[in-house]
């Protein structure tokens, strides 16, 4: 389901308010992959994010495919969708409010029960693909909040 992304960010404080949060910044590429579509055309599909994480300046892990979260501590997550809503530009990927599915360490991410995608800037690839099984990273950034309940 779509929102606005402000909306959605309110909505996303409203539900963690009072809940420990955990908040990290990311920056990598978003990868695509030009692939065929069940109408027979190409078009650019998602494969996976490849973003290292910061808390401030400093390194504390990556995100990658599943939509998964590792942590130089050796504490991970990954989630499933629940919500989305469109960034501020045609160029920026989704806001994605996300349910934790599996956890695993004893890091600073266990307990988590939600991951929030927010302040994103960039990512975002449209248009033809022209050549079958052509990959292309999009740079990008966002906020990821991670919520304890």
């Amino acid at each position: 389901m779509f929102r606005s992304g402000v909306a959605f960010a309110r909505e996303v404080s409203d539900t963690a308010s009072g809940s420990r949060r955990l908040t990290l910044h990311a920056q990598g590429q978003q990868i695509y992959m030009c692939l065929r579509a069940p109408t027979g055309g190409l078009k650019w599909t998602l494969i996976e994010p490849a973003a290292e994480l910061f808390e401030g300046d400093v390194y504390a892990g990556v995100h990658s495919i599943g939509p998964s979260w590792f942590m130089s501590d050796n504490s991970y997550v990954r989630a499933k969708v629940l919500s989305m809503s469109s960034g501020v530009r045609k160029t920026d990927i989704p806001y994605l409010h996300m349910e934790i599915t599996e956890q695993g360490g004893n890091g600073r991410l266990r307990g988590v029960h939600y991951v929030d995608r927010l302040q994103t800037l960039g990512g975002a690839l449209s248009g033809p693909c022209e050549i079958e099984d052509m990959s292309m990273g999009v740079p990008y950034k966002a906020t990821y909040v991670f919520s304890y309940q």
